[in-house]
């Protein structure tokens, strides 16, 4: 709800309003577990059945990392990094040697 908002002021104003997905997703993902967590952590210690809401919540404990490794891993930069995925061709590192800095050193720059 609060995206389509965004999205119709942001048109309203001629402002561009996309959305990078997979940024999204993560982060959606971190607050699914985050309000998950609380819920599980609260109910672990105030709940009638405490020794069943403790256990959910160490299941939980002991699983949070694990995905937030999964959230990480699959980015496509570090997919490339790791060789799983090939790079685009879209995109390519040139050494520009126009572009020195003062101590001589050349840079590299990223050309679309």
């Amino acid at each position: 709800m609060i995206y389509h908002r965004r999205r119709q002021a942001a048109d309203k104003i001629g402002l561009d309003a996309s959305c990078n997905g997979p940024l999204f997703l993560r982060i959606l993902t971190f607050t699914v577990l985050e309000i998950v967590g609380c819920t599980l952590y609260t109910a672990a210690f105030t709940g009638r059945e405490q020794d069943a809401m403790a256990h959910a919540y160490s299941t939980y404990v002991s699983i949070v990392p694990f995905v937030n490794f999964l959230v990480f891993a699959t980015q496509k930069d570090i997919l490339q990094a790791w060789g799983l995925i090939p790079e685009s061709n879209s995109r390519k590192y040139v050494d520009d040697t126009t572009h020195s800095t003062q101590s001589g050193l050349s840079t590299t720059i990223f050309v679309p």
